[in-house]
């Protein structure tokens, strides 16, 4: 790991008490690439606003431990709404689920029984612990936690995992000194100068992208109807992952 740490400081309160966010980065021209300024905090800011208004499906291969890989597909529709299709998400690895979220809020689906969805939260809630599969966040609101530069995160340079993207730059998220507890946990990320997500390492294990980076739909549909019934529990049960609300998220189509 690189010697150079910075330190996204924290301030005391909240935009709803009175305390207005620290701008993070003047606005970038759409399509421009990510600053290179040798500041890792602001490096890893500019790349973060650019796969914040990327659309795009990929594919990203998911290692947890000693357990196989399995493919995690990531899809981020024009409208805003997003998807993260997560193999053996639920009942101890034996069903797939997907993670669905648009206007109308989070939606937890089965990828056997494509009949099935259920209602997670509420578009500005966050997903229950025990219904939460992790390996979404560095695509959706992780990103708007590094936009912000009160959080309390210790950010370096670091170098890329064994046969890593070469176009990628790097980074390690450690909470403060400080910090009781960090917004994001103990975190790698990877991301090239287009804000194009390729690696991350964190309490799920790691995603690495597969392949090249796909175009998106128009919008994000249930493969589903929404049922009454009760959603299914992550497997493994999750870790603590502090998630905080996806209301920055542009307002998708009122269709699920």
């Amino acid at each position: 790991m690189a010697a150079v740490v910075v330190v996204m400081a924290g301030c005391s309160g909240t935009a709803g008490d009175g305390v207005q966010p620290i701008p993070s980065l003047a606005p970038q021209p759409a399509n421009s690439p990510a600053t290179n300024t040798g500041n890792p905090a602001v490096d890893l800011t500019s790349r973060a606003a650019l796969a914040k208004d990327q659309h795009y499906m990929a594919v990203y291969e998911w290692r947890d431990g000693d357990s196989d890989p399995a493919e995690v597909t990531v899809t981020h529709a024009e409208d805003g709404s997003w998807r993260v299709d997560v193999p053996g998400g639920a009942h101890g690895g034996k069903i797939d689920v997907t993670i669905v979220w648009t206007k109308l809020g989070f939606f937890q689906c089965e990828l056997v029984k494509r009949d099935q969805c259920f209602h997670l939260a509420g578009p500005d809630q966050q997903i229950p612990a025990a219904h939460d599969p992790l390996v979404q966040h560095p695509f959706t609101d992780w990103l708007d936690t590094l936009l912000d530069r009160r959080n309390p995160l210790s950010i370096a340079f670091t170098d890329s995992p064994k046969g890593g993207d070469s176009e990628s730059q790097c980074f390690s998220l450690e909470r403060n000194s400080v910090s009781i507890e960090a917004p994001i946990p103990p975190s790698h990320y990877c991301l090239r100068d287009d804000g194009t997500i390729t690696w991350v390492k964190s309490s799920f294990g790691s995603l690495k992208l597969v392949g090249d980076v796909m175009p998106p739909p128009d919008q994000t549909v249930l493969p589903g109807e929404v049922s009454d019934g009760k959603p299914l529990k992550t497997s493994p049960p999750p870790t603590k992952s502090p998630s905080p609300s996806p209301s920055a998220s542009p307002s998708p189509s009122d269709q699920p």
